[in-house]
Parts: structure tokens; C-alpha cells; sequence
């Protein structure tokens, strides 16, 4: 079982983004399935910056796209994902072996 399956409810209804939601999910999924198993540092150092690198990607195409359609609630939007970044430069603190590609977000 995954560690975060998606759901229909996280569908923001534009194909691409749901699509690069699922994508994140993915890698989410094997970054967690390899910590469970003990992953070897150098699999589960570069499973984190495969995650560091599409979240960049994804948050900068998500709010070029909402800026693009004029999203009244961007800056708002642009809070969550710096929130949800520094999070996980909070938990990279407590994970020796994923502490530097995530403190790069």
C-alpha cells in the first residue's frame, strides 16, 4: 500500500497539474518505501533530489500557469508552496541522509 495514494478529491481539474500531482505522489511514495526498507544513503540521497527537482519544477510551472490566468489567490497559493518546502527543510533536519537536497528547495 502506498504512503499517499491519490484520491479524486486532490483533482484541481487541469490535466497537467493533476498529472504532475501524481507525479510528486510517486516519487513521495518511493522516497518513504525506501526509508521503511533502510534504503542504502546514496539511493535514498538521490530518490530525495529526484524529489527536490520535480517540486521546483512542478511549483514553478503550477504558478506560472495560475499567474498566466490571472489566479486572484496566487500570492496566497505561492505561501503554501514556500510553507510546504520549508516543512520539509524542517524534516530533512531530522533525516541525516536526505539533509542536503532538501535544504536546496
Amino acid at each position: 500500500m502506498a504512503f499517499v495514494e491519490w484520491k479524486p478529491a486532490y483533482s484541481v481539474g487541469v490535466p497537467a497539474i493533476d498529472e504532475q500531482h501524481r507525479g510528486l505522489l510517486d516519487i513521495i511514495n518511493r522516497v518513504h518505501e525506501m526509508m521503511k526498507r533502510g534504503g542504502v544513503p546514496p539511493e535514498l540521497k538521490s530518490a530525495v533530489q529526484a524529489l527536490v527537482s520535480y517540486t521546483r519544477h512542478h511549483f514553478a510551472y503550477e504558478e506560472q500557469m495560475l499567474r498566466s490566468s490571472g489566479y486572484p489567490e496566487l500570492d496566497e497559493h505561492k505561501r503554501k508552496h514556500l510553507a510546504m518546502a520549508a516543512r520539509w527543510r524542517a524534516s530533512a533536519s531530522r533525516s541525516p541522509a536526505a539533509r542536503r537536497p532538501l535544504h536546496s528547495i
